[in-house]
């Protein structure tokens, strides 16, 4: 009976153990998915390094001639065997958002290279999976290709064949203009809507199926982009044969999808002659807004060990640079992080060693132009002693000049003997010496006739310099618009930065995290405009040729304050037109959060930061409550106070976040029915009237002081007892400081907190 028990115990456990290993297995993706999602991670350093533990592999292992692991042949054992694999897919949603849509895009990218490839070789018997795949890429691509570019089958537009060569993705773009160019049929116009039509639909596709796979692996976002680009000239060349990842040991990883041909170029716009890719690929966005913050992360792809990727990034006029480290592929804020050439040297040498140089040697004090000058006055003097010596000669030859060309023989002789004199006696002049008894007329046709030599001379040297200069300021112009087109890249005003722990913060307080390859814009209330720049260098500073470079950028949206230390959310937690607290703040639970809080405020390096507003009426965007932009208040509510839709709008929350800074954040909101506070303030009154602050406006800006003068008597009286008293008196001191400094925001207005009351 004791062993029948025993039995029936160890089925349950293993049948609880199955369910649980299946439930939080249920990835809804296929087997050969799974195991290629295995293989991207484990191939991957920076992947493997975040979500390697998560993939518990228990087959056997398969090993190379030289010990290492065959993951191709695990992969197809995977494969075969799903059961093999288990994925911890709840752990890997805690992960960096932005390493978690590089997987999804590594993912996405081997997909549709895979979709692609048996579709062209071995179209009658694909799979389901792959023609269903293809059919969403094949329909975004038919809807951008031009009239020419497409056939009516089946009642259905699809590509015309001649296309499908493009869906190989190992040809180059060069590859790809000259098989268009072969086709008479197609106009260069033509041929342009082709090639943009083949990168819409392959990023289009791509940023669908990277969500997709993104959301399934755990991730969550209500803003996400991905894109894949590349910059370069199109060719097959150098960075292309690095386009694998390496390894940490410096050697190429492989088995990874080489898909140099899905990474879109943007084409030249103003190159009218020929169809070549831009050389500073652009891509443009907007920042989330709604208070979250914008997570961008770079994955670049086609690394050259010589030239240094670069990256820029821009949003209100400033500038953000990241550089490229060949070795392990991450980037960073610093040009010395790597070795090999960086736009920045290239700008430098341009400005310094080409435009330098050519405006010393055009306007220098021994540049063409002062010898143009000196040539050029001392012409006007030989040209000055030719009238005065033509002159005193036809007062000899009756008015008539008869000087030829040609000096006579003797005269001849006489100057290569004089010249020949010069060679020996370098201070002797090298003008012929004219006898005292040959007759002055004589003398004077020479002396013109050396005039006339002189003159003739300077003017053949004058054109020389004219022509070097004009040819020079071609040049300095070919450099200086160079030059110009590398500083618009890398923009005007770059921003500084400081660097803790891999951690660089900018003087904004945008962040990058060298370790996740993740760039952060602090949060703002409203979407910003901003460009990301993929920069190819150039072979050299005026080369009209630069090796490729690929990247893939994602952006997803985060909201902080889903990972607060402290998080004290007061959901309706007022009574109608008061901004008493009728509850303590801080509970026995928050003890943990405020110790971090306090020792961070002990650590006097680590800047504090305290926001508070009110902000009047709110929104529900979806996902959280915002401020109405354009609030339309109410007499009543239409139903009840009570409904959901005006008692989720009235929400006032505290946030402090401890990861880099300690930032707490106070707001306030209310609903759109009119408040009926009574403002006897005189003062706040009229600021209120002059300002146009709604009595809602400063009902939110009341409870806002309310949480943070609670928040200070709560907090102090905490610290005081769990602190012993010197460093109690650090805490409390520094905090009450930078609250003293704090001001309420509501509207435009900023208060301090003893100016915002109603009496």
């Amino acid at each position: 009976m004791k062993i029948q028990v025993q039995k029936i115990i160890l089925l349950i456990v293993f049948i609880v153990g199955t369910y649980l290993v299946s439930a939080q297995q249920d990835d809804n993706l296929l087997s050969f998915e799974r195991a290629c999602l295995f293989h991207i991670v484990k191939k991957s350093p920076s992947l493997n390094a975040n979500f390697g533990q998560f993939f518990e592999y228990s087959g056997p292992n398969v090993l190379l001639n030289d010990g290492t692991i065959n993951y191709d042949s695990i992969e197809q054992i995977i494969t075969n065997r799903p059961d093999l694999l288990f994925i911890r897919k709840t752990e890997i949603s805690k992960g960096p958002p932005g390493l978690l849509a590089e997987l999804a895009n590594k993912m996405a990218v081997l997909e549709l290279n895979k979709v692609l490839l048996e579709r062209r070789t071995n179209y009658v018997q694909n799979t389901p999976f792959i023609n269903a795949h293809y059919t969403d890429f094949e329909k975004i691509l038919t809807e951008e290709l031009p009239p020419i570019a497409v056939v009516e089958k089946d009642s259905t537009l699809k590509p015309i064949k001649e296309l499908y060569l493009f869906t190989d993705p190992a040809l180059t773009f060069k590859q790809k203009v000259d098989y268009l160019s072969k086709n008479k049929n197609f106009t260069d116009e033509d041929r342009r809507k082709i090639l943009n039509a083949f990168s819409t639909a392959i990023n289009t596709h791509l940023q669908k199926r990277c969500f997709e796979i993104y959301q399934v692996l755990g991730g969550i976002a209500s803003d996400f982009e991905s894109y894949l680009v590349a910059a370069g000239e199109g060719g097959n060349t150098a960075g292309l044969l690095a386009e694998f990842e390496k390894n940490l040991s410096g050697k190429w990883n492989k088995g990874l999808p080489k898909a140099i041909g899905l990474f879109p170029y943007q084409l030249e716009r103003y190159n009218t002659k020929e169809i070549s890719p831009e050389r500073v690929a652009t891509i443009s966005m907007n920042t989330t807004g709604n208070n979250k913050v914008t997570n961008l992360h770079f994955d670049v792809w086609g690394y050259n060990s010589k030239k240094q990727t670069t990256i820029v990034i821009e949003k209100n006029n400033k500038n953000y640079i990241l550089f490229g480290a060949g070795d392990t592929k991450f980037l960073s804020p610093d040009s010395t992080f790597s070795g090999g050439s960086t736009l920045i040297s290239v700008v430098n040498d341009l400005e310094k060693n080409d435009v330098g140089k050519l405006k010393e040697r055009i306007s220098g004090k021994k540049g063409i132009e002062e010898k143009l000058k000196t040539k050029i006055e001392k012409r006007a003097s030989v040209y000055k002693l030719i009238q005065e010596e033509e002159g005193k000669y036809m007062r000899f030859s009756n008015g008539k000049i008869t000087v030829k060309k040609k000096a006579p023989r003797k005269v001849r002789r006489a100057r290569r003997k004089a010249l020949d004199s010069q060679s020996e006696q370098p201070n002797q002049s090298a003008r012929p010496v004219i006898k005292s008894n040959k007759k002055k007329k004589r003398k004077k046709q020479v002396d013109l006739i050396d005039l006339y030599h002189q003159y003739e001379t300077l003017t053949k040297e004058i054109q020389y310099f004219q022509q070097l200069k004009t040819e020079e300021i071609e040049k300095l112009s070919l450099y200086t618009d160079k030059l110009d087109f590398y500083k618009s890249a890398l923009g005007e005003n770059i921003l500084g930065y400081s660097i803790k722990d891999s951690l660089y913060t900018y003087s904004d307080s945008s962040t990058f995290d060298m370790r996740t390859q993740e760039f952060q814009f602090y949060p703002t209330q409203k979407p910003e405009p901003f460009f990301i720049k993929l920069i190819a260098i150039p072979d050299n500073a005026i080369a009209s040729t630069a090796d490729e470079v690929m990247l893939h950028v994602s952006k997803i949206d985060q909201d902080p304050r889903l990972t607060a230390t402290l998080n004290l959310n007061l959901s309706d937690q007022f009574d109608p037109d008061k901004y008493e607290l009728k509850q303590a703040l801080l509970l026995n639970k928050d003890s943990v959060a405020l110790r971090t809080i306090s020792e961070i405020i002990l650590k006097s390096e680590k800047p504090i930061v305290i926001k508070a507003n009110g902000y009047g009426v709110g929104e529900w965007n979806g996902f959280t409550v915002v401020k109405n932009p354009t609030p339309k208040e109410m007499n009543t509510y239409p139903t009840s106070r009570t409904d959901s839709t005006y008692a989720r709008l009235r929400k006032t929350a505290m946030y402090i976040q401890t990861n880099y800074k300690l930032v707490i954040e106070i707001e306030s909101f209310t609903d759109p029915v009119y408040s009926g506070i009574a403002i006897n303030n005189k003062v706040l009154a009229e600021i209120a009237t002059k300002n146009k602050l709604s009595k809602n406006d400063i009902l939110s800006g009341l409870r806002t002081k309310t949480v943070m003068l609670t928040f200070q008597d709560e907090y102090i009286k905490w610290v005081a007892q769990h602190y012993d008293a010197s460093k109690a008196r650090i805490i409390i001191d520094r905090f009450n400081n930078e609250l003293q400094k704090t001001r309420i925001r509501v509207g435009e207005i900023n208060f301090k907190p003893k100016e915002l009351t109603l009496e």
